[in-house]
């Protein structure tokens, strides 16, 4: 009988302690490398006086992923993939078009066009962080419970603390308003709320429009990947 090595980067969850993803090293390495990555944003920020944008979900998703990986918290992980994977695939998408046609429908990626190298090095994570956090998600059989009242215990923090501690104009996380070029009633609805319904509601619309269905996807994820390992194992034997 052939007995294929793999490496820890290809274990399975069933071949490693639960809390963990890939490996206890494997997964330090990763939680070290994004918290490097952090410091770069915050640097980058500090150094233009924009500190206010760490409060952005992409950079709280990537300090809160770090996080979980090195105290071996998967609901954390799994956290941060609820809260960043919606905004991070409009903004991937909106960088896309921005460069295949010159215009940023979203007003999301347009800054690239003017962005230095330290710019660049600080939005870098777009790119990945999102592809890293399904990979890790598909690593595991099921989303940790608690992974849903991480995602919007961390919405609710954002936005209340952008709402009440940075100016109205840099409208971080969408806390002041949604979207004020957008004429649909309920985009003009929501944008009229008072200050608390308003924060309420939005987050209750992200808790049930984008962080449910993305667990539903990543748990439907799950269940063809371990189908498709099923298969392969039985055709194997």
């Amino acid at each position: 009988m052939n007995i294929k090595q793999r490496s820890p980067l290809q274990q399975s969850d069933c071949e490693c302690p639960a809390k963990f993803f890939l490996s206890r090293m494997w997964d330090r390495v990763i939680a070290v490398a994004l918290l490097a990555q952090f410091t770069i944003v915050a640097t980058v920020k500090i150094a233009h006086g924009t500190t206010e944008e760490l409060w952005w979900l992409s950079h709280v998703s990537l300090l809160l992923t770090s996080a979980g990986l090195m105290i071996a918290s998967p609901r954390l992980v799994f956290g941060a993939l609820l809260v960043v994977c919606v905004p991070h695939m409009l903004w991937l998408s909106d960088a896309l078009i921005g460069w295949t046609t010159g215009t940023f429908p979203l007003r999301m990626a347009g800054y690239l066009l003017h962005a230095d190298f330290w710019e660049w090095a600080a939005t870098f994570h777009h790119f990945y962080l999102l592809p890293l956090l399904m990979w890790l998600a598909f690593q595991k059989r099921e989303i940790p419970k608690g992974s849903m009242l991480v995602a919007c215990a961390t919405l609710m923090l954002t936005t209340f603390c952008a709402r009440l501690c940075f100016d109205p104009a840099l409208n971080v996380n969408f806390s002041q308003w949604v979207m004020p070029r957008v004429q649909a009633p309920i985009v003009r609805w929501t944008d009229h709320l008072p200050g608390p319904a308003y924060l309420l509601f939005i987050n209750l619309w992200a808790a049930i429009f984008f962080c449910y269905p993305v667990s539903r996807m990543i748990r439907r994820g799950q269940q063809w990947r371990l189908f498709t390992r099923a298969a392969a194992q039985s055709s194997d034997e």
